[in-house]
């Protein structure tokens, strides 16, 4: 009999343990749910970028720097960018022309700031629902953030990888972490995720992470600042991004 309790002791702890913890994930899920996007916002985005590629000995490595304007009401979107960052992107585009080794990285900055990114800062809470989709919690411990006590919720998260590129997949690593603060609403995530393969005998790895800094805007989620990072090698080159935004909200907090 004394044996019997000894052992349901332990196991009884650990079932508080994980409803504790399941009760904590499905409360952020409820959260970010009702994390709705149904009010106008505008805001101003400073955006910088730093890219290498090349040989790893001798890259090549380009900075640029563009700052434009958004709008977001009823469901869309507007993206203003002013005559000036135009003309530099028609400047670019004929030097390009003439030259086609010449290096394009104000086209490439915009084309990565594309609409469906920027609608992700505005608007933060369903992307960090998708992101928690297979995720499993792996710890959660008291910390600060911004001199104030909140959560730390540290996931691992699956490889997204398409099913035909899978067995060249070696090895893999992703964590998901949330800060979450005492009314419940994250205050900042981080994710990344790498992997390293090889197919046809070329080994490769790559990588990409990206962490915030959040707001309750209204009934929004948006994305103070934002840093994302992609890296990859293989064949003797590699190639690095990193991309730093700073986001500007035009339109009061009534919260």
């Amino acid at each position: 009999m004394w044996n019997r309790k000894l052992v349901c002791v332990p196991a009884m702890a650990l079932l508080a343990v994980a409803t504790a913890h399941a009760g904590t994930v499905d409360d952020l899920r409820a959260t970010l749910a009702q994390l709705h996007a149904d009010q106008p916002i505008g805001a101003t985005l400073d955006v910088r970028s730093e890219a290498s590629s090349g040989d790893k000995d001798k890259p090549r490595v380009t900075n640029v720097q563009v700052h434009f304007s958004m709008h977001a009401e009823d469901g869309a979107l507007q993206v203003s960018y002013p005559a000036r960052l135009l003309q530099r992107v028609d400047k670019e585009s004929a030097a390009h022309a003439k030259n086609p080794d010449a290096s394009s990285p104000l086209q490439s900055l915009l084309g990565t700031m594309d609409p469906l990114m920027i609608r992700s800062l505005v608007n933060v809470a369903p992307s960090l629902l998708r992101r928690l989709e297979g995720a499993t919690l792996d710890s959660r411990s008291d910390a600060t953030y911004g001199g104030k006590p909140v959560h730390l919720l540290t996931f691992k998260v699956p490889p997204r990888v398409p099913s035909e590129n899978r067995d060249d997949i070696d090895h893999y690593d992703g964590q998901l972490r949330i800060w979450v603060g005492a009314d419940g609403v994250p205050v900042a995530m981080s994710a990344a995720r790498h992997y390293k393969g090889s197919k046809f005998f070329i080994h490769f790895s790559f990588g990409s992470s990206v962490t915030m800094s959040l707001r309750k805007v209204g009934h929004r989620l948006v994305a103070e600042k934002a840093r994302f990072q992609s890296s990859g090698s293989g064949m003797g080159n590699r190639q690095h991004t990193d991309i730093h935004v700073a986001l500007t909200v035009e339109t009061p907090d009534k919260t």
